[in-house]
């Protein structure tokens, strides 16, 4: 029997499940943005949309100083669910996180079965694009970060940039988000074993599509890349989300086969 996880949005996981998914979120953000998921799989598959610190039930705790550090605090937590086969899908800083899990993981003698790293660039830093500063957001003039959120279409409601009363509660977050994201590197031998599928949008105008191309030097396995339309938040268009849902549940076939076939 699992227990339940502070970690995991739902908190209680299925004990029953023979493929687990876990859905980690983009910066700032929370697990709202995979809502009804569940709805697509049977109940053997089990849906775990990942909380961070800071924000819902967890708003007394603080954010690690290192997206490294949240990782291992999240497979210390959580050891037991990786025991059945899993896939990571992660959006924006969510994708860095998929991927350290992924990699933190493989250094115990674990393998995640397929990472979906959905809006990102690779964590080489290459040339990274400089739209904002993120190291800088710990400082940054309260201003410059309402700009920011403002450029990324379907994030927040207007009226919730202009609540001062919830702004006491969010940017705080916003700034360990966006540090803790754009100080995340790692080297490209830093790899792991297993397929990866990178997602994007042609009309994504906070990261460098080409940047993207780089997460294949980071598996030992095969990439896929898929672009679709729409921007940042492409995800949210139900005809996006249709494709993945095919996407995983492909790979979730995939998955099922080798288990047949062991």
């Amino acid at each position: 029997m699992l227990n339940n996880h502070k970690w995991i949005f739902k908190q209680a996981c299925n004990p029953n499940a023979e493929i687990r998914i876990f859905l980690f979120p983009q910066a700032a953000g929370t697990p709202a943005l995979y809502e009804n998921w569940q709805n697509y799989f049977p109940e053997t598959v089990d849906i775990c949309p990942v909380l961070y610190p800071m924000r819902s039930y967890r708003t007394s705790e603080t954010m690690p100083d290192t997206l490294e550090a949240l990782t291992a605090d999240f497979i210390t937590d959580c050891q037991e669910l990786f025991e059945i086969p899993c896939i990571c899908f992660g959006h924006s800083m969510g994708a860095q996180i998929a991927y350290e899990t992924a990699y933190q993981l493989s250094q115990k003698g674990k393998q995640i079965s397929a990472l979906f790293l959905s809006a990102c660039e690779s964590p080489d830093k290459t040339g990274k694009n400089t739209l904002f500063p993120y190291k800088n957001a710990l400082t940054a003039e309260k201003s410059v970060l309402l700009e920011i959120l403002r450029s990324y279409d379907h994030m927040l409601e207007n009226a919730l940039l202009e609540d001062e009363a919830f702004l006491e509660y969010y940017l705080p977050i916003v700034r360990k988000d966006f540090y803790l994201s754009d100080c995340y590197f790692k080297e490209q031998n830093q790899s792991v074993h297993c397929d990866f599928y990178v997602l994007n949008a042609e009309g994504d105008m906070h990261i460098d599509l080409e940047k993207c191309v780089a997460w294949k030097q980071y598996t030992l396995g095969n990439t896929s890349e898929i672009t679709f339309p729409g921007g940042h938040f492409y995800l949210e268009s139900e005809n996006n989300l249709q494709q993945i849902i095919e996407l995983l549940q492909n790979e979730i076939h995939k998955i099922s086969e080798k288990e047949v076939k062991v």
